[in-house]
């Protein structure tokens, strides 16, 4: 699973992550979401990291995080540095486990997971490093356009930071209609920053995602404004009645 693969499959399943996770807290059942959520992400997370399937060593340190901010959301667990650290180590652990797995497997049939555990045994792990991190370089101030990626990225961040400001007023209503748009959006950018840091070529991460999200995003805030739009003349009808 390359990175174009990777961001719309794991934007995708975030997405789907909100919506699953937002219907069940609005019938009042935040466990039952948590858990669906859990189970949601889990599974996409095996998916992407199985050396049989997507093979992917940079997703699933994306992707992990996000579904378990979102997960926290729902159970309106306050976000600390412990639990950060927390979500990081068992970022690390599940990556290192899976990566060890396919390293014990012959050499000829490890896939990349197990073939950078055995870089790193042999001490080129920060070589790799150094190559993405460079080729990442390359692709963001090689071309002009490049470097909107991470503008747009400071921008999202400071709508969903700052939900009461003016910039985030387009979204506002369907942050109140949807109540886990927010909190699920943010984990989304949290996936996007990680997977652009962590991979070579990362920027396709958040530019082909936002290709998904924004669409999603833009018809939640229209179904948003047709609900408000028709129950308006209802409440007005409604409060000259009481008066």
């Amino acid at each position: 699973m390359g990175n174009v693969t990777f961001a719309v499959f794991a934007t995708a399943t975030l997405m789907l992550c909100i919506a699953v996770g937002n219907h069940l807290v609005t019938v009042r059942q935040p466990r039952m979401a948590a858990a669906a959520v859990a189970a949601l992400g889990f599974f996409a997370v095996v998916v992407d990291a199985s050396p049989s399937w997507g093979s992917d060593f940079g997703g699933p340190p994306a992707l992990l995080p996000g579904v378990a901010l979102l997960i926290l959301a729902i159970l309106q667990i306050r976000l600390t540095w412990r639990r950060v650290l927390a979500i990081g180590g068992g970022t690390g652990l599940f990556i290192l486990i899976i990566g060890w797995l396919d390293w014990l497997r012959p050499p000829e049939q490890r896939s990349h997971l197990g073939r950078f555990v055995q870089t790193a045994l042999d001490g080129g792990a920060w070589d790799i490093v150094v190559r993405k991190l460079d080729q990442n370089m390359t692709l963001l101030f090689g071309n002009l356009v490049a470097l909107l990626i991470p503008v747009g990225l400071v921008a999202l961040a400071y709508i969903l930071t700052r939900p009461g400001s003016r910039a985030a007023g387009p979204l506002r209503r369907s942050f109140a209609r949807v109540q886990l748009l927010r909190p699920g959006l943010i984990a989304v950018w949290v996936m996007w920053v990680i997977g652009f840091a962590l991979n070579d070529s990362g920027t396709a991460i958040p530019a082909v995602g936002a290709t998904l999200a924004i669409p999603l995003v833009i018809a939640v805030a229209l179904k948003a404004l047709e609900d408000e739009t028709l129950a308006g003349p209802v409440t007005t009808r409604a409060s000259r009645l009481v008066r």
